[in-house]
């Protein structure tokens, strides 16, 4: 194996770090695995002990002959490496076959264990085929493996902290348990950027126990929070992961008792939204309404209204009509269901009626919206997608299947998006200087927290350019101590962020307790440019109730799930910069067809 990269840093002292490539060659080498088919105890019905055939691991061995170790990097401590590793050879290997024959130990016990489970029912079938007797297998005992055998550190993990800037973690200081647990890793914070750093999901730490810093396991919970608010840096956290039963317990007891939401009066505030609008005009004059026909051609549309060039209002501009909304009576007779010649019959009583005062026109609200979604323009172009939607497989009552909108996921401020991490420091914004930012450019006088946000929130400062600090690790001292102010403006990494609103910030600020440097305290999650696009559509609970009906013109079949819809969504939205996707509201659908 050539050029595989290593790389280590040492949380405690004396702070060694080093990093390269290393090659390894292994000769002589073999792996030997022996199966054996024997039999086992199990408890049967009304307690009966009885036998079942069982397939195991009976041994197991490696052979390395020789392990040579090469190590390639700069500095004193690659070369002591590879003297050890030369004169280490016998020890390395041992170590080498040890690690290798834990790993068949545990990994073909969990092999086993799913073969056991799906031979269960054929065993009878095996035995006769080869000609065996259960009472002639050997009984298992405790030196065969048949099942996964947990590992001492199943489910724990480490992480290592590097940059001076706050944890960000969340912790229960005071849990039933005694022991320190994690709630969430926040956005923005550091402890997130490391999860991901790792390619873990952060929502994996959620309910852990932190066991450990730099190397020390600590049985008391002061020592342990002492060790964690230690400032140096690197820090590495060791926590043994939790089960979903106690991560979903330490939510629950975060989040206090919330009393689910009324199903009864969610359902009642739905009905509420079903409902006839009529309007009566009374003026003469021209309607401003040029209908044409529903998306599905079951009844007549408002396409379009128009605005007199000349300053005269027209009848549809005094009232609440827009642009979709489905005409369903003229004069209190019903005109819904158009097809088979009735649209030309509606348009006739339009142009029989249309000029006769006093006219009542009702409308009902349309079941079908088409929308037409486009990547936004320049920097904002990753403000959102197909990923904001949250998709879910709905049955209807006749058994098909549809793909509902259930909601909505928040997207990453511009903050967020831009690398910026909580504890960093806001020193200009459009190239004003605040905060730490006063101090690097001589100016006495900084504007405090109040001034920073009023120029934050001042429309006219947008499209709006913020520059941020962070205080550098690279050449820093592992024997320093950072805080809020213990670092130089010039030898600081800088991060630049572009926003065209404050609400697509994402980040709120403090400042320390000296009001000297302005601080990012914490970052959440904003609504992206579907989400945006779709509030005009939530119902009175707040929710979406559409279906998707199909994307592009293209009819969404029955059979497929939502993560078929969501990546046609994607492709759509990746080749093309836009989508468009025809929404349906069922329930709508089946109450305004039961008014015909």
């Amino acid at each position: 194996m050539n050029d595989l990269i290593w790389s280590f840093e040492q949380t405690y002292m004396p702070y060694l770090k080093g990093g390269g490539k290393a090659n390894v060659q292994f000769s002589g080498g073999s792996i030997r695995l022996q199966f054996e088919l024997r039999k086992c105890e199990k408890e049967g019905a009304q307690g009966k002990v009885q036998w079942e055939p069982v397939l195991c691991l009976h041994d197991r061995s490696c052979n390395i002959e020789e392990v040579n170790l090469v190590l390639q990097g700069e500095g004193r401590l690659t070369w002591i490496f590879n003297k050890l590793a030369s004169i280490f050879k016998g020890p390395l290997r041992d170590y080498v076959v040890s690690t290798i024959k834990n790993m068949l130990t545990s990994q073909s016990g969990a092999l086993l264990e799913k073969l056991n489970g799906i031979l269960s029912p054929y065993w009878n079938l095996i035995l006769s085929t080869a000609k065996l007797e259960l009472d002639e297998l050997v009984e298992t005992d405790a030196d065969v493996i048949t099942a996964h055998v947990p590992d001492e550190d199943d489910g724990v993990f480490e992480l290592v902290w590097k940059e001076r800037l706050p944890l960000g973690m969340n912790l229960l200081l005071n849990d039933a348990s005694g022991r320190l647990k994690v709630v969430d890793f926040p956005r923005g914070s550091q402890a997130r950027s490391v999860s991901e750093s790792q390619q873990i999901d952060p929502a994996v730490f959620e309910g852990a126990t932190i066991v450990g810093v730099n190397g020390a396991r600590y049985d008391e919970k002061a020592l342990l929070f002492e060790a964690l608010k230690d400032p140096a840096r690197p820090k590495a956290v060791l926590f043994e992961l939790a089960k979903a039963e106690d991560a979903e317990r330490i939510k629950r007891f975060v989040a206090g008792k919330n009393a689910d939401k009324d199903e009864s009066e969610a359902v009642e505030n739905r009905e509420a939204d079903f409902y006839v609008e009529t309007i009566n005009i009374t003026e003469d004059g021209n309607l401003g309404i040029q209908f044409s026909k529903s998306p599905d051609g079951f009844c007549l549309a408002v396409n379009n209204l128009h605005k007199s060039p000349d300053g005269i209002v027209f009848a549809a501009e005094r009232y609440d009509v827009s642009v979709g909304d489905l005409l369903s009576h003229i004069n209190g007779q019903l005109v819904l269901e158009t097809s088979g010649g009735g649209r030309e019959k509606v348009l006739a009583l339009l142009k029989e009626v249309g000029h006769v005062r006093p006219l009542a026109l009702s409308f009902v609200k349309p079941y079908l919206v088409r929308k037409f979604f486009a990547k936004p323009a320049g920097d904002m172009s990753d403000n959102g997608g197909p990923e904001e939607f949250l998709l879910k497989e709905q049955t209807l009552a006749g058994g098909a299947k549809r793909i509902a909108v259930r909601g909505f996921n928040e997207i990453p401020g511009m903050a967020e998006a831009g690398g910026v991490m909580i504890g960093d420091h806001l020193i200009f914004i459009n190239g004003k200087p605040v905060g730490a930012g006063c101090r690097m450019m001589g100016e006495e006088k900084a504007p405090d927290l109040q001034e920073v946000y009023e120029m934050l929130r001042d429309k006219n400062n947008y499209p709006i350019g913020l520059t941020f600090a962070r205080p550098r690790t690279k050449n820093a001292s592992r024997w320093t101590v950072s805080s809020s102010t213990a670092f130089e403006l010039d030898t600081a990494d800088t991060i630049c962020v572009m926003s065209e609103s404050f609400e697509q910030l994402g980040c709120i600020f403090g400042s320390d307790r000296f009001e000297v440097n302005m601080l990012v305290t914490d970052l959440f999650a904003v609504p992206g440019c579907i989400q945006e696009e779709m509030k005009p559509y939530r119902d009175l609970n707040g929710n979406i109730n559409f279906c998707i009906e199909s994307i592009n013109g293209q009819f969404v079949p029955s059979y497929a799930s939502p993560s078929i819809v969501l990546n046609a969504l994607r492709r759509s939205w990746s080749a093309d910069g836009r989508m468009e996707i025809l929404f349906s509201d069922d329930e709508r659908k089946i109450w305004t067809k039961g008014l015909t």
